[in-house]
């Protein structure tokens, strides 16, 4: 699926795992990266700073 929609990615083992990951548990041998791949760290501050944008370009936001 990521494929099919032009989504990057790389299987990754080994070495290029830890170096990607520092400190993950050696109990992980294989992943999967994305470099596009963006994530929030937290959501609720995330969707007030959207709001607080919104609100004031949109009237009733």
């Amino acid at each position: 699926m990521r494929e099919a929609n032009g989504i990057r990615f790389e299987h990754v083992r080994g070495g290029w795992l830890e170096e990607l990951q520092p400190g993950l548990t050696s109990h992980f041998v294989a992943g999967t990266f994305v470099p596009q791949w963006q994530t929030v760290s937290d959501p609720y501050k995330f969707v007030c700073a959207l709001v607080q944008r919104c609100s004031s370009k949109v009237p009733n936001c």
